[in-house]
C-alpha cells in the first residue's frame, strides 16, 4: 500500500503543477501518462479558464526528471503539456511575527507625519491613542524656532484661542530645544496674554534670539529675560507699558554675546545702551523720541565690530555728536557695511 509523508516541505518537492490541460481530460488518464515516471496521486483543478493539475510523485528526483523531460514536450490529447514546480506558500519574511494581526506604524513614522501639521493638529493626535501621543511628542525635537508668521489656524476658528492655547502648548513641550521666539506678527502678537514672555523664558532654557517688535511688553516681561541674558545673540522689543531702562541695564551687562540689538517705537532714556557689548554687530533704532544724543555717541564710539546702523525718526538726537562719533571710530573703516 503506498503511503505518504505528513511532512509539508517534501510533498511540495515531491509534487508538480500541469497547465495546458483538455478540458475533458480526466485523472486516470494523467496517471497513466505519468505512472512511468513515478506518479502515485493526481488531482484535477477545473477552472473556467482552463483545467489545472497536480501530480505527486513517488521522489523528488522523480518530479525533477519529470520537470526536464517536460521542456523537451509531454503531450496529452494533442496538447503540450505546462510542467512548473508547484507555488509555494508566501514565506513570513518576519518570523516570530503574527502577520494576520495588523502592524503597529513605528513611533518614529508617526513623529515625521505629525512635522507635516499644524501645531493645533498635533495637539489633536495626542488624544488619539498612547502610541501617536508618543509620536506627537517626538516631532517636537525638531523645532528650534517659533514665529508668529508661521503660525495658521483653519477659516473660521477663533484666532485668538488657537493662537495662544497651541503657542503655549509648544513652549512647554519643545522648549528646551528652542533658540529663537519671534513674536513679530502685529496681527497674531495681539492675541497672547502679558505672560507669555515669562512662559517662554522659563521654558525655552537655551534662547538665544527673542523678537518683540509685534507685541506691546511689560517691564515685568523685560525682568524675566534678565536670567536669561548672557545668552542672547539677537533682542528686538517694541512700545513698553511703563519703565525698563533699569532691566535694560542688567540685560546688557550679562549679554556679552548680543550681536544684534533692535527697538521701534521704544520709550527708554539711552543710558541702558552704554552698557552694550563692544562686540554688536548690527543696532538698529526707530521712532525712540526719549533718546539722548551724548548716550548714543559714546555708544558708537565704543563698538569695534559694527556692520549694519540705522538711526531714523528720533527726533531728540539733534546735534552733531553722533556723526562726529561714527567719523572718530577707526574700527568702522573696516566693519561697517550697511
Amino acid at each position: 500500500m503506498t503511503t505518504y509523508s505528513d511532512n509539508r516541505g517534501e510533498i511540495q518537492d515531491r509534487r508538480l503543477f500541469i497547465t495546458r490541460l483538455a478540458p475533458y481530460t480526466k485523472k486516470e488518464k494523467l496517471l497513466e501518462l505519468f505512472k512511468p515516471r513515478g506518479a502515485q496521486h493526481a488531482v484535477i483543478l477545473r477552472k473556467p479558464t482552463g483545467n489545472q493539475a497536480f501530480i505527486t510523485f513517488e521522489t523528488s528526483t522523480q518530479a525533477q526528471e519529470t520537470l526536464q523531460a517536460a521542456k523537451r514536450g509531454i503531450f496529452c490529447h494533442k496538447r503540450k503539456l505546462k510542467v512548473l514546480i508547484t507555488p509555494r506558500p508566501d514565506v513570513n519574511p518576519f518570523p516570530g511575527l503574527d502577520l494576520s494581526e495588523p502592524i503597529p506604524l513605528p513611533i518614529e513614522c508617526i513623529a515625521i507625519i505629525a512635522t507635516f501639521l499644524p501645531f493645533i493638529d498635533r495637539a489633536r493626535l495626542e488624544m488619539t491613542s498612547r502610541r501617536w501621543r508618543q509620536g506627537s511628542l517626538l516631532s517636537h525635537q525638531s523645532i528650534r524656532s517659533i514665529s508668529l508668521d508661521d503660525w495658521r489656524w483653519p477659516e473660521g476658528w477663533d484666532g485668538k484661542k488657537v493662537t495662544a492655547n497651541s503657542l503655549y502648548w509648544v513652549v512647554q513641550r519643545a522648549g528646551n530645544r528652542i533658540k529663537s521666539v519671534n513674536l513679530n506678527n502685529d496681527t497674531m502678537a495681539k492675541y497672547l496674554q502679558p505672560q507669555i514672555i515669562t512662559i517662554i523664558v522659563k521654558n525655552c532654557l537655551h534662547i538665544e534670539t527673542i523678537d518683540l517688535t509685534g507685541t506691546t511688553i511689560r517691564p515685568s516681561a523685560i525682568r524675566a529675560i534678565e536670567p536669561v541674558a548672557h545668552q542672547l545673540t539677537n533682542f528686538s522689543i517694541r512700545t513698553c507699558q511703563g519703565p525698563i531702562e533699569p532691566h535694560l541695564i542688567n540685560i546688557f551687562r550679562s549679554a556679552s554675546h548680543l550681536k544684534s540689538f533692535s527697538t521701534v517705537g521704544t520709550n527708554f532714556f539711552s543710558k541702558s545702551i552704554t552698557y552694550i557689548t563692544s562686540d554688536l554687530q548690527k543696532l538698529y533704532l526707530d521712532k525712540n523720541d526719549d533718546l539722548r544724543t551724548e548716550h548714543i555717541a559714546h555708544t558708537l564710539s565704543t563698538l569695534t565690530t559694527l556692520e549694519y546702523l540705522e538711526i531714523k525718526s528720533c527726533n531728540s538726537l539733534t546735534n552733531g555728536d553722533i556723526l562726529e562719533a561714527l567719523s572718530n571710530n577707526r574700527s568702522y573703516k573696516h566693519s561697517l557695511k550697511t
